[in-house]
C-alpha cells in the first residue's frame, strides 16, 4: 500500500534501508549524493544521515503541458559543498 506520500514501487521499508545503508557508507567516508521527492518522511529519514536542500522540478507526467507544475524535490550530500556551487546555494532544509 501507499503510505506518507511514496509509491509503492519504492516504498517505506526500501526508503529505511536505503537511509541505514547511506548512514553505513558515511561512516566508511563514501560520498554519497541523493534526489528524492520532498516528503515529511524523506526529510525525517534522509535529513538524519544527509545535508538536505530543497529544488524545484519539472514532471512531463501530466498529460497537458500547461497543466504540469514544478514540484519540489531533495537533494542530500554527506560531504562539505564548496560555498560557491550551485547546490551550496539551494535552500537548505534540515
Amino acid at each position: 500500500g501507499k503510505c506518507c506520500g511514496i509509491k509503492d514501487d519504492f516504498g517505506y521499508e526500501a526508503q529505511i534501508k536505503l537511509a541505514k545503508t547511506i548512514g553505513s557508507l558515511s561512516k566508511r567516508v563514501v560520498r554519497v549524493n541523493l534526489s528524492n521527492s520532498d516528503t515529511r518522511l524523506s526529510r525525517e529519514l534522509f535529513g538524519r544521515v544527509l545535508e538536505l536542500r530543497q529544488i524545484p522540478m519539472n514532471r512531463s507526467i501530466s498529460a497537458s503541458a500547461s497543466s504540469r507544475k514544478p514540484v519540489m524535490e531533495l537533494l542530500g550530500v554527506n560531504f562539505s559543498l564548496d560555498d560557491n556551487s550551485l547546490l551550496a546555494k539551494l535552500r537548505k532544509v534540515n
